[in-house]
């Protein structure tokens, strides 16, 4: 609620309409968040004496509190009180007393828990007062509790106090009666990282609104339904005073102006927008404001459907956007004059649109009206709608609609008028289509089909309804349409009429009228036409048709009708010329059919022919009833024979334009009556439901009239389209009835009538509401509308949850289900619910026992669980149809029931174990020794070996029958390992032969006959050699040095221990993110079989070290692992930017750090390895174990940093100065990890996670080594690696070899591992020789391969060749000849071997001439070519004996003769190089130029001669004169000019003659002929400036006379400026302004100090007596001693008569009075005693 109150003096307050009174005695409760409290005498009154009374005041919003923010006092000082207690009742703490006078400055807050304040006030017996006034609001400090309630103060978590730091504080505020909320900021502080976040729901998961922080005032947030929610959070670095802010909920209008300047905001479905000059009033200049339309109703949106402007154009402007404020995209800008016809439509998501006016401060205008309705959101669905003004998209609302789409809406008029569809966008995907018929149906006549991205036209239906059916396909989907979708009277192609200023279906353009409730009377018009109506000047018997005014009538009673129309000027009784034509009979059922017949074509009005004169005898002519355009300000219509209900249309122009008044009316002459009701056609929108909001419609309003509406219970209202809330059943067949008033003249009221429903929402469920889990059921909803009175229209569903809008619906839910049918009929909505039952039955099987022995039967039954359920039985395996069964199974079984219970199936399952004996029938063998014996058995004890029976129980308690066999051992086993040489294969032992890795079995025989086996088990000592890389192309004379070792550099390598593994491979480590997808990394897979099958890690000493040789430019952004076969895995390195983890002492993300000498020229820029070069890698060697003498890095895991600058490297891969080293070099030093020592072991890190981590991981499988590049901007290589195994793990260890032997050709032995080959150097030919290398182990195992390493020959040869001169100097393999010469080259063959080249060079000589020419124009060489330039460039090669060629050159000069023209432009007269002098413009002069060479030029002149000019101009001026650059010449003079500059430079000059008339001196005089300047005065005014020929008087007020001297009385009170302007006999004129005001009559009263109601006819009656009384705020009230009300009037016409309650108080009573009443000061207020006496 906006609460405005005016100080007016001391007290003349105007107050909100929520009041209540301190009670004179005990206590009143209240509950509110916006009123006023006044004393017990109330607003107007004293307070009485001896008061002693309190009110509570409780906040009308939850979790808000009562504030007192403002207000008055006036009480007698010191006795009499006002006291404020915090919470309910005197008894709590007391928080202020007032007393005597005074205002209220500072809120007084509640801070009690029940948030209330109580207001007591004490009077004693002595003086009473005007008591006091105070405004309550209430407020609510943000919290996490929710509050419910509109129009409160709401501030910061902090309340009136700062907030606190590190808050987290979430709360949600709704209206609690679905009204939007609007929240509006009046202070806003917060800290720099504080925040409060605004959401347009109830959650912080709806839309977010804003984000808010600093000390910027938030604009106004307003809801799209009716919660909102703000989170609010605060750091720890400050506080702040935080916001207050205002809550409220905004309420409907029916009209309302866009602000002068600023902004507001209303919500509305129906009203009239104006300027901020209001309905009847003009524009003010310079207005700059805008006003925000919310859509009052839930899922609609705001629509300008009509209106009219009228500003002035280019500068005076309409803007309207789409949403909130003017950052909205803008639709549509108005200005100068026009209609709108095209409807605007907001297509923002929270429906707005917003208005957005500015004028400049030159010319005011009438502005604008435009009429803003809501259009209800529709998606379409398969649902039927009858509903015009409507926004309809596809399937998908807002968003893309979706694939394999089949929907069909049949979309209908509620009231019976065409289905028209205007499209605002559209987009559909290849394949979709939406389809339109014309009808109800699909089965109508098709009337298109759109798809693509065109906006289809716009189309309507011929009936009234239209269906559409929209399919997509599966390829894609778009965003689909928006279109706005209405209901039109005219039919397609039904011609409608002209909207044009002129036109009768223009806004606001006709009136209804009639002529039986007296004269109507208008002010004319001064412009405009019909001409683009009708299209012609000419319409019926009238010339022209200026200023038109339209008007319509019906007629009640039958007869003749006979209209007065007259015309005469504004101040004076003077007749203008006014016309008329009139039109009819037509018919139709209502004023709306007959405008809309009108508007739609069906009346024709442009007759073809029409009588030339206004005699009574021509008319009617078709349906031209009458017309005159005669010159008289007099004319009379006549209407003859005029039936019931037939409608008349009048048109009546004003012929010179001049202001004047139209009065029309019928005369007495005439018999026929016309019908008033319809100067007011109303209507509503129901029919409703309860809880809903009338709206009561004007459906004809007129600017400049007023609404009178009345209705049950006193309800009155004056606005054109009221609003009634809320709906109650109790309402149904409520009649409201409207007077229309315009230009005088009411209406007869206008009736609608209130037509309640109930919507009862009905679901039914087929087959039942109670099914079984996985079955599906059929939900229904039935549309029941209970109604007294006969309604069409179908209801509209959505089913929650599954959000479907359909009349049926196939669900299956997984769990017993509530749906809710949401059903929507008009503006009514109700819910039905209906659960869905899930019946899931459990069986359940009883075992008599689940535990048996081989033999036993178990009984299995299972009962009904519902003793009203059918149940069924099915046992599996091999049973059914009873509910109990008994079973022996022989094995562990597993039984299942399969039960039917209620027609829903359970299952149960259950095992029955079947123990055996222990050995049943079995025999048992047991081999003892002798000194066993006696053995015992299972209780038996038995001397001696042999067979028995024995009967035994098992812990199953399952008896057993078995046979013991008791004997003594007769044989011994064992096993014998052998590891053999692989040679030694076939190897032979005991018989049996042995090709492989194998096992096999001796049998031997004891001589005391025990038997004896032996198990052989062979396996071959592997090959140590591993790796052959010897080079196998040498040259002869070369020595080639082959060494053999374990290390990595050996040319055959061979294992010293068979648990390592390594791989030597450049690979290139690309970033992750750019170069693959994230986390790409690369594995390198170490392969173990080595081990005992089933080997795992038992100790971190079971890994000698991993090792990594490597260069990457930024450490912390790898991850490195090693991870075991069963993917256990330790890292190597801190993981990539883990603050947490940390690289060394030094976090990861602050320092960069290398590995190696790495390349940061190129690495961040490519993922192309060839275009990343590698820089040095490193070697680094992480390991925990203790079983060896490694020497570790310091620091944390081992971590150490190389503390040297990498330039000190001189690092080819480094650029210091590059920009991107720049920015690397903030977060480096330049540091490198320093490298592990191999050699010896030291400088060894620790994983960062311990290889314990592995314990427990497999030996043998797949091992691998994981590196990751984690960031962009670094790249790397990876050269080597190696995972080393302790050997003491292997299966076998492998030998170690004692003897190496390279045995071939030319090999010398230099070490045990090293040996040369030197070929001799003269081989004569390439040769290939076999080397065979020899290994012997320590256990005595050879082991060979060969190679073939060929040797390639050097060579000596003799080249002779000859070059010409012109060639020299000459290169021949790398080596320069400047001459002849004969020189020996060593060069060497494509395998690098010598070869000697002996070279003769010799050079023969070559020969040049040059053939110089000099010619015109053009010239033919020896070539043949024909040369048109100087050229130096030809040349002709001629081949000499010798092999060397001879070249002639061509040294060509080419003379042009030219042809050319000399344009020349000058002024007057031109020399040219002729010598010759002209004066006009020629093209004919020729000059030759003569060349030496004989080639002349010859040229032409054009020449053009502009002529400059001199005049003179002879001017007259009155005062002064302006003259081109010459401003306001006061004087006369002969020497000014002007000069007319041309485009060719010759300018013309004029001289002006100027003469300077004086302006003649004007002045007036004016006096009242009365006493005063008060409205009424007559005025005499009189020109003091005689002798003047013409004198013309502007009132100020559009009124004008021409005589010397005149009486006027103004109309009105107000400020006038008065202006003569006088004309000379010379023609100069002048002008005099003053300025009179005319004041409004002073009101004069007068109350009696007694008077005698004693029946006599003298003084029987008290009130007021004076002038300028009116009932504007009129108020007068008799108070008797104690402070009583005894009579009280707003009518200035009505007394007191002394009475109260029937009687006449006492003789010499003396009573108090108050008057109020209105004055041009403002609202006055009288107060005085009266004696009544008789």
């Amino acid at each position: 609620m906006l609460l405005v109150w005016l100080i007016i003096g001391q007290t003349g307050i105007l107050y909100a309409q929520d009041s209540y009174n301190v009670p004179a005695s005990g206590n009143q409760t209240v509950t509110t968040c916006d009123a006023w409290v006044f004393d017990p005498g109330g607003e107007t009154g004293l307070y009485g004496s001896y008061n002693d009374g309190y009110l509570i005041i409780y906040p009308g919003t939850t979790n808000g509190v009562v504030c007192l923010v403002e207000g008055t006092y006036n009480t007698e000082s010191s006795f009499d009180k006002i006291k404020i207690y915090n919470g309910a009742g005197t008894n709590g703490t007391p928080l202020v007393e007032w007393t005597g006078a005074g205002n209220v400055t500072t809120p007084i807050i509640s801070s009690a828990s029940n948030g209330a304040l109580t207001i007591s006030f004490t009077s004693d017996a002595s003086v009473n007062r005007d008591g006091f006034a105070f405004k309550l609001s209430c407020l609510a400090g943000m919290s996490s509790a929710s509050i419910t309630g509109c129009s409160f103060l709401w501030t910061d978590p902090g309340g009136t106090e700062n907030y606190g730091n590190n808050q987290d504080v979430t709360q949600t505020i709704c209206s609690g009666n679905g009204d939007h909320l609007s929240c509006r900021f009046s202070s806003f502080s917060l800290s720099a990282g504080d925040i409060l976040y605004a959401y347009d729901g109830n959650s912080t998961s709806s839309t977010l609104l804003g984000t808010y922080t600093g000390n910027t005032l938030p604009a106004v947030i307003v809801s799209s339904g009716d919660c909102l929610t703000f989170h609010f959070v605060s750091n720890n670095s400050g506080v702040n005073s935080g916001w207050m802010a205002s809550v409220s909920c905004p309420t409907s209008v029916s009209m309302y102006n866009v602000p002068q300047t600023n902004s507001d905001l209303i919500f509305t479905c129906d009203a009239w927008i104006y300027d901020n000059g209001g309905s009847n009033g003009q524009y003010a200049h310079n207005s700059d404001g805008y006003l925000v339309i919310y859509p009052a109703s839930t899922n609609s949106v705001v629509a300008i459907m009509e209106g009219m402007y009228k500003t002035e154009n280019l500068r005076d402007k309409i803007f309207v956007y789409n949403g909130v404020g003017t950052t909205g995209t803008p639709l549509v800008t108005w200005m100068g004059t026009g209609n709108v016809t095209t409807p605007v439509v907001s297509t923002a998501t929270n429906g707005a649109l917003t208005i957005k006016f500015q004028s400049d401060g030159s010319i005011k205008n009438d502005g604008f009206a435009l009429r803003a309705i809501c259009l209800s959101n529709q998606e379409m669905s398969d649902s039927a709608i009858s509903e015009c003004s409507i926004l309809w998209t596809d399937p998908g609302g807002n968003g893309n609609y979706g694939n394999s789409q089949d929907v069909t809406q049949t979309i209908c008029s509620d009231d019976g008028r065409y289905v028209s569809v205007h499209f605002i966008s559209f987009s559909l995907s290849s394949g979709d289509f939406l389809y339109v018929y014309d009808g109800d149906s699909t089965t109508a006549p098709l009337l298109g089909t759109y798809t693509g991205t065109t906006l289809p036209n716009s189309f309507q239906s011929s009936g009234d309804c239209l269906t559409f059916r929209f399919t997509s396909n599966a390829a894609g989907v778009s965003s689909g349409w928006q279109a706005y979708i209405s209901c039109v009277s005219c039919p397609m192609g039904g011609n409608p009429a002209s909207t044009s200023p002129g036109s009768p279906c223009a806004f606001d353009n006709i009136h209804p009228f009639c002529t039986d409730q007296g004269q109507y009377t208008y002010y004319s018009g001064t412009s405009g036409n019909t001409n683009e109506y009708f299209g012609s000047s000419r319409v019926a018997c009238l010339g022209s048709t200026p200023a038109p005014a339209w008007y319509y009538m019906r007629v009640e009673h039958p007869g003749n009708l006979t209209i007065h129309i007259q015309q005469h000027y504004i101040n004076s009784s003077y007749g203008l010329d006014v016309d008329f034509a009139c039109w009819g009979p037509f018919t139709a059922n209502t004023a709306t059919e007959f405008l809309d017949n009108l508007c739609c074509g069906v009346y024709d009005l442009h007759t073809s022919s029409h009588p030339s004169n206004t005699a009574s005898s021509n008319y009617p002519y078709g349906n031209l009833v009458d017309c005159s355009y005669d010159s008289a300000p007099t004319e009379y219509c006549h209407i003859t024979n005029a039936q019931v209900g037939q409608y008349y249309l009048l048109l009546i122009t004003n012929y010179s334009e001049s202001p004047g008044v139209i009065s029309f009316n019928s005369t007495s002459s005439s018999t026929a009556t016309t019908d008033c009701s319809i100067m007011a056609e109303v209507s509503n929108d129901g029919p409703y439901c309860e809880e809903d909001t009338i709206h009561l419609y004007c459906n004809n309003p007129q600017v400049g009239a007023t609404y009178s509406w009345t209705g049950p219970n006193g309800w009155s209202s004056s606005e054109a389209n009221p609003i009634i809330y809320p709906a109650t059943m109790a309402m149904d067949g409520d009649s409201y009835q409207l007077v229309k008033t315009y230009n005088g003249v009411s209406s007869d009221p206008a009736t609608t009538t209130i037509n309640m429903i109930s919507l009862s929402p009905v679901i039914t469920a087929s087959p039942s509401n109670v099914i079984c889990q996985g079955q599906q059921v059929t939900l229904t909803a039935e549309c029941n509308v209970i109604s007294a009175n006969p309604v069409t229209g179908t209801c509209t569903n959505l089913w929650i949850p599954d959000g479907s809008h359909a009349s049926t619906l196939v669900v299956s839910p997984s769990q017993s289900t509530t749906y809710v049918l949401k059903q929507s009929f008009g503006h009514c909505v109700n819910y039905d619910t209906l659960s869905i039952e899930i019946q899931n039955p459990v069986a359940q099987i009883r075992a008599s026992d689940t535990v048996i022995c081989q033999g036993d039967t178990v009984t299995l039954s299972a009962e009904c669980p519902d003793e009203t359920a059918t149940c069924a039985y099915q046992w599996i395996p091999g049973l059914m149809g009873t509910s109990a069964v008994q079973v022996t199974p022989n094995t562990t079984t597993s039984y299942v029931l399969q039960q039917t219970i209620g027609g829903c199936q359970a299952s149960d399952t259950v095992q029955i174990r079947v123990n055996h004996p222990t050995v049943n029938n079995d025999t048992i063998f047991r081999v003892i020794t002798r000194d066993s014996l006696p053995y015992t058995f299972s209780e038996n004890t038995f001397g001696n070996v042999g067979t028995f029976d024995i009967h035994l129980t098992n812990a199953q308690d399952c008896d057993s029958l078995v046979t013991l066999v008791l004997s003594f051992p007769d044989t011994i086993r064992t096993s014998v390992d052998s590891v053999v040489c692989p040679d030694q294969f076939p190897l032979v032992w005991n018989g049996v032969t042995f090709h492989q890795d194998s096992s096999a079995f001796a049998y031997y025989t004891a001589q005391n006959g025990a038997d004896s086996v032996v198990q052989m088990t062979v396996r071959h000592y592997p090959t140590p050699i591993q790796t052959v890389n010897v080079v196998t192309d040498v040259c002869a004379g070369d020595t080639l040095t082959v060494s053999i070792g374990t290390s990595s550099g050996s040319d055959v390598i061979i294992s010293a221990n068979a648990a390592v593994q390594s791989g030597s491979q450049k690979i290139f480590i690309p970033d992750g993110i750019n170069c693959a997808p994230y986390g790409t990394y690369y594995r390198s897979i170490a392969n173990f079989n080595q081990f005992i099958p089933g080997a795992v890690m038992t100790s971190v000493n079971d890994i000698l070290y991993v090792r990594l040789k490597m260069e990457h430019s930024a450490l912390e952004d790898l991850k490195m692992s090693v991870v075991c076969p069963n993917g256990n895995r330790s890292k190597l390195v801190a993981d990539y930017n883990n603050l947490m983890e940390s690289w060394g002492n030094i976090p990861n993300n602050y320092f960069r750090t290398c590995l190696g000498l790495a390349n940061r020229l190129t690495d961040n820029i490519t993922c192309d390895s060839t275009q990343n070069p590698m820089g040095e890698p490193w070697n680094y060697i992480w390991s925990n174990n203790t079983n060896h003498n490694y020497q570790y890095a310091a620091g944390t895991y081992g971590y150490c940093y190389e503390s040297v600058n990498l330039q000190s490297y001189a690092n080819p891969y480094w650029d210091f100065n590059s920009p991107e080293q720049m920015y690397y070099d903030s977060y480096t030093t330049h540091k490198s990890v320093k490298p592990s020592n191999l050699s010896n072991m030291s400088q060894i890190y620790h994983p960062y996670q311990n290889f314990s981590s592995l314990i427990g991981c497999p030996l043998n499988g797949q091992w691998y080594i994981e590196i990751q590049d984690m960031l962009e901007q670094d790249n790397g290589y990876l050269t080597e690696w190696e995972l080393a195994l302790a050997p003491s793990l292997l299966q076998t260890v492998a030998p170690l070899v004692v003897s190496k032997q390279l045995i071939g050709p030319w090999v010398t032995r230099l070490t045990d591992s090293t040996f040369t080959i030197t070929p001799p150097y003269d081989l004569s030919a390439d040769t290939t020789a076999s080397y065979q290398f020899v290994m012997q182990t320590d256990v005595g195992c050879l082991y060979d391969t060969t190679i073939q390493v060929t040797f390639h020959r050097n060579y000596a040869l003799s080249l002779d060749t000859t070059v010409c001169d012109v060639e020299l100097p000459f290169t021949w393999e790398g080596h320069t000849f400047t001459s002849d010469t004969n020189e020996v080259l060593n060069l060497q063959s494509a395998y690098g071997c010598d070869s000697l080249i002996t070279l003769q060079v010799h050079v023969n000589p070559t020969y040049q001439f040059v053939d110089t020419v000099d010619t015109c124009d053009m010239y033919t060489w020896r070539d043949g070519v024909t040369y048109t330039e100087s050229t130096d460039a030809p040349t002709i090669t001629y081949t000499s004996a010798s092999g060397c060629d001879s070249i002639v050159k061509l040294h060509l000069t080419i003379y042009h003769t030219t042809e050319t023209v000399d344009v020349v432009s000058e002024c007057d007269s031109f020399t040219w190089v002729n010598g010759i002098t002209y004066y006009e413009s020629t093209m004919d002069p020729v000059y030759v130029f003569a060349r030496e060479s004989g080639c002349d030029s010859t040229v032409r002149l054009h020449l053009t001669i502009g002529h400059s000019k001199q005049a003179d101009t002879t001017v007259t001026a009155c005062g002064k004169y302006t003259w081109y650059e010459h401003w306001e010449i006061q004087n006369s003079c002969d020497d000014l000019t002007h000069v007319f500059h041309k485009p060719d430079g010759c300018d013309s000059t004029v001289t002006l003659h100027l003469t300077i008339l004086p302006l003649p001196e004007v002045c007036f005089d004016y006096y009242t002929l009365g006493d005063n300047y008060e409205l009424g005065a007559i005025l005499h005014f009189e020109e003091c400036t005689p002798n003047m020929t013409n004198y013309r008087w502007d009132m100020g007020n559009s009124v004008t006379f021409e005589e010397t001297a005149f009486d006027y009385m103004y109309e009105h009170s107000g400020i006038y400026k008065v202006t003569l302007m006088v004309t000379d006999e010379n023609g100069c004129q002048n002008t005099h302004q003053r300025t009179v005001e005319i004041k409004e009559p002073e009101m004069q009263i007068f109350i009696p100090s007694s008077f005698t109601p004693n029946q006599d006819g003298l003084n029987e009656v008290l009130k007021p007596i004076g002038l300028h009384i009116t009932d504007d705020h009129y108020l007068f009230v008799i108070y008797d001693r104690w402070g009583e009300v005894v009579f009280k009037t707003t009518n200035p016409e009505e007394g007191w008569d002394g009475k109260y309650k029937g009687s006449i108080v006492p003789n010499g009573s003396v009573m108090t009075y108050t008057l109020r009443c209105a004055s041009e000061k403002g609202l006055e207020r009288r107060k005085g005693m009266v004696v009544v006496v008789y």
